[in-house]
């Protein structure tokens, strides 16, 4: 099964019940509806905060919240067991990235708590009221759908949205398109529909769904396209990704915690490669393989200009490695 690696070293600070924001009573949930909520934080401590008060506003019968720190040095986990002392926290004392992060949050989830469904959240994502329910409503109206992804704002504030819940994907051209990026909401993406891919910020994922096709691919690490590749493998398993406009987040898309750039695009040339692997024909690969030589001349470039040349060298090395791995693998897919 995918997704799945060796057990990481860790240290578990349980919250007071399940894992609630509050001690008010709960609200009572169907056993369908039971919703567990894993936040991932990487030194974003001026972010969690909000994100778990939103969360509490948007979802006050949600059944948990695990919030995992990945390695933070900011205090992260310590502010949440003040703040909040009945949510789980789960720490990680080594960079996991977001796969890892998530992939802990499961671990948790799967061996202590009771629940139909997960709602994985990016600390700089700020639920609206009622989104989590507009999620498990647009989930239950068809047991095909694996994933619901919500409308996200860059700023509610000016209307401009960050993301359409869609995220394309052309392999063969080495393109992705976020629908709506950037753009004045204006009602242009009101309409429920299915999309190719989504991203890991904010999504609603059916149990099931996990124990199906496997947990997040750790090794696209440093962190790029690993929600891109879960995605296309809820789809391969016959489920359907489902946009649900009525369902809002903001999402402020900081950068905390994700290092330099330089690393960043690295990761991405390198987990894009990965990402054709396993998911493209052989004519995408060729694709890539053409041109990926270009595409590596331009990252130096901007090496260069940023004063990482021994980054790039490094990255670029892993690249071919990458390359001439799949080469003796006879173009196989790679898990």
């Amino acid at each position: 099964m995918e997704g799945q690696k060796g057990p990481i070293a860790r240290i578990v600070y349980y919250g007071e019940s399940s894992g609630c924001l509050d001690d008010r009573p709960r609200i009572p949930v169907k056993t369908k509806d039971r919703v567990v909520a894993v936040v991932i934080n990487r030194d974003g401590r001026a972010h969690l905060k909000r994100c778990l008060e939103r969360l509490q506003r948007a979802d006050p019968g949600c059944t948990s919240v695990v919030v995992v720190d990945d390695a933070s040095s900011d205090g992260s986990a310590q502010a949440v067991r003040r703040w909040f002392p009945r949510v789980n926290v789960v720490v990680s004392p080594q960079r996991v990235g977001p796969a890892g992060a998530r992939n802990l949050g499961i671990d948790h989830a799967e061996s202590r708590l009771d629940f139909e469904h997960y709602l994985f959240l990016d600390n700089d994502a700020f639920l609206e009221l009622g989104a989590v329910g507009e999620m498990l409503a647009c989930a239950a109206a068809e047991p095909r759908v694996g994933i619901v992804t919500p409308k996200a704002y860059a700023s509610l504030d000016d209307g401009v949205l960050h993301l359409a819940g869609e995220i394309t994907v052309n392999l063969a051209a080495s393109r992705v398109t976020a629908v709506g990026a950037g753009e004045l909401d204006a009602g242009q993406y009101d309409s429920e529909r299915d999309v190719q891919t989504c991203s890991g910020f904010a999504m609603l994922v059916r149990r099931t769904v996990i124990q199906s096709v496997g947990r997040f691919d750790e090794a696209f690490f440093p962190p790029a396209w690993e929600d891109v590749d879960f995605s296309l493998r809820v789809r391969r398993a016959g489920y359907r990704i489902r946009y649900a406009p009525s369902a809002v987040v903001e999402h402020v898309g900081g950068r905390l915690g994700r290092g330099l750039r330089a690393e960043r695009e690295v990761a991405k040339l390198r987990n894009w490669v990965r990402l054709v692997r396993k998911h493209g024909g052989w004519l995408d690969k060729l694709a890539v393989l053409g041109t990926l030589p270009l595409r590596s001349v331009l990252l130096a470039g901007d090496r260069l200009r940023h004063r990482h040349e021994w980054m790039h060298a490094r990255g670029i090395a892993e690249l071919f490695q990458t390359l001439r791995s799949h080469r003796s693998r006879g173009g196989a897919n790679g898990d």
